[in-house]
């Protein structure tokens, strides 16, 4: 199970969003691979979602059993 601090610039229904499709997206990469986009409103919540929410997500036994990940410098 996943803990958040509450106050990270995210009001509740927010929040809940965010976690629903980062916990959608370990099911997505074992059973249905495929690519996947997930559209953010700016740069910074784009980069935000992915340190926080989306990081975390990539190191579950579930994801690394099935995906490798390299890492990429940022462009800007």
């Amino acid at each position: 199970m996943t803990t958040h601090v509450v106050n990270d610039g995210y009001d509740s229904s927010i929040r809940r969003r965010v976690e629903a499709v980062a916990s959608l997206l370990p099911w997505r990469i074992k059973f249905d691979p495929a690519r996947t986009l997930i559209y953010q409103p700016t740069i910074d919540n784009a980069e935000k979602f992915s340190r926080d929410d989306l990081d975390p997500v990539l190191q579950w036994p579930v994801v690394r059993s099935v995906a490798t990940f390299w890492a990429c410098p940022m462009r800007r």
